[in-house]
């Protein structure tokens, strides 16, 4: 379960380290995004040592910050928001050119 965990972790890093960009993240998700990036690299350090194989990162500072979800969430759903706005002006312009007689060409 462990090396699951470990390796979906890593799989969300490498999204994170490729696209965070993208999010245009609000300050509380970018706190969020890096207090999970603290969080996982401390989980990693630990699982690579005999001294806190048995240990969890909250017990070392690095808790799993639980509004990370929350967050993100709803960046998504406001990025999902403009992205639908944007195809609806689309639409109204191409409606709107599509009902606009052309003009006879002059020559």
């Amino acid at each position: 379960m462990e090396k699951f965990l470990l390796d979906n972790h890593e799989e969300i890093l490498k999204i994170i380290q490729s696209k965070f960009y993208l999010a245009e993240p609000t300050p509380n998700l970018e706190k969020d995004i890096l207090d999970y990036v603290k969080h996982v690299a401390v989980y990693q350090a630990m699982r690579t040592t005999s001294r806190y194989k048995d240990n969890v990162p909250i017990n070392l500072g690095a808790p799993f910050p639980d509004s990370v979800v929350k967050d993100f969430k709803a960046r998504l759903d406001e990025l999902q928001g403009d992205y639908n706005e944007m195809l609806k002006q689309a639409h109204r312009a191409a409606t709107e050119a599509q009902q606009t007689p052309a003009e006879p060409v002059k020559r």
